[in-house]
């Protein structure tokens, strides 16, 4: 890997939470500007962000571009614009995981959480050719399915809250599968966007993740015998559930009130050695409810997270 980087220099694509994250982490890396589609001719995090043309001029021999997004589609596009003008991927570029993967697998190890390079090789494909579209970032999926190996043999089911268009979920099917796991895999969502957004959260965002079905999402599982969704909102679709205990609960609704009511409800049925990952809880902006609402059950019933900034998720592991 250092070797394809040497005397290169290193642009962003995307100046959103993955960057700021990264930035703010990985000092040592030298990023020379950042391009972005919607940002540009001001500073982000101390660099200087530009118009995606700046950097489809320069000689692609002489740099390498990193790609800061927490969308699969998105990557996908830019990946397309790249390659279109000659860019080879992992050789001209990569998702921003590609220098710090390592690193972030070591980090994860001092938690007992292994991260394997053959999964990161499965997740980075499905990251690249997946048509469904994949919410959580590469090193986010890659850490799903650590956590997913770890809490194999742990009492409960698994579920995810906030499925949008099932793209995460599908990852997580696949690996359940392929490993012989007998947990049942259980998805949570209004498929209908939002519900009441509290004065935490952003009002600006109130129309997103609209343009959903539960029937289209439903068609994407027909294969899996062990997934089991659920349509509603939260908290009152969690009276359709009757599980005594969960091994694994992952969290993408993005609101204040929805997390703490998730939080309040699983928590004590997460068996011991269980894992509860909360998405967005390391942004920087929008979505900063979050954050608030898991402060403030961990401060009232005094557990520790575990922040995870590149992948902008936050952790909590129910201690024996």
């Amino acid at each position: 890997m250092n070797k394809i980087i040497k005397n290169k220099k290193i642009i962003a694509w995307g100046v959103g939470n993955a960057f700021i994250n990264f930035v703010r982490k990985y000092t040592s890396v030298k990023i020379e500007y950042a391009v972005d589609d919607f940002t540009y001719n001001c500073e982000v995090a101390g660099t200087k962000v530009y118009r995606p043309e700046k950097l489809l001029q320069e000689n692609k021999e002489e740099v390498f571009v990193l790609i800061f997004t927490l969308s699969s589609n998105i990557y996908q596009t830019i990946s397309k614009k790249l390659q279109e003008r000659g860019f080879i991927i992992n050789k001209h570029f990569s998702d921003y995981s590609f220098i710090i993967k390592d690193q972030f697998a070591s980090e994860m190890r001092q938690y007992g959480i292994e991260l394997k390079d053959e999964w990161y090789s499965v997740v980075k494909s499905l990251f690249s050719n997946l048509t469904i579209p994949n919410h959580s970032s590469l090193l986010g999926t890659w850490l799903i399915y650590g956590l997913l190996f770890k809490s194999k043999n742990i009492s409960g089911d698994i579920v995810e809250l906030g499925v949008y268009k099932g793209g995460n979920a599908f990852c997580s099917a696949l690996f359940i599968n392929l490993m012989g796991d007998k947990r049942k895999q259980i998805l949570v969502d209004s498929f209908e966007g939002f519900g009441k957004l509290s004065e935490h959260d952003p009002v600006e965002h109130k129309n997103l993740f609209k343009d959903v079905s539960y029937e289209e999402v439903s068609n994407y599982f027909s294969d899996f015998n062990n997934t089991q969704i659920l349509k509603g909102h939260i908290p009152k679709i969690l009276n359709s559930l009757h599980n005594k205990n969960y091994s694994f609960v992952y969290y993408d609704c993005d609101l204040y009130e929805p997390t703490l009511d998730s939080l309040n409800y699983f928590f004590p049925k997460i068996s011991e050695g269980g894992f509860f990952l909360i998405d967005d809880y390391c942004v920087t902006k929008d979505f900063l409810g979050v954050q608030k609402a898991v402060k403030q059950f961990c401060k009232e019933h005094k557990l520790d997270i575990i922040e995870i900034p590149e992948t902008t998720q936050g952790l909590i592991i129910k201690k024996k």
